[in-house]
């Protein structure tokens, strides 16, 4: 049973992304007592593709890639 969500809304910022997604690795030692939801907002970069080979290999990670970008706030309400 999953203790913690996280949520973490992305756009564009796939250095920045990889830090808080090691971050949260490196931090949270039972690995089964969280899911990280990476809620992809409409990323013109590489971003898209780093989640999905990332997700193949945490089972954690639960990436939404959406179509359009639809900002923080509403991306937090998925």
């Amino acid at each position: 049973m999953k203790k913690i969500s996280i949520i973490i809304p992305v756009f564009n910022q796939l250095d920045f992304t990889k830090q808080v997604i090691d971050s949260i690795e490196d931090n949270i030692q039972l690995s089964d007592s969280y899911e990280l939801l990476i809620i992809n907002n409409a990323s013109s970069d590489r971003t898209q593709e780093y989640l999905k080979i990332r997700s193949k290999f945490n089972k954690n990670i639960k990436v939404i890639n959406l179509k359009k970008n639809i900002y923080v706030n509403p991306a937090w309400n998925l």
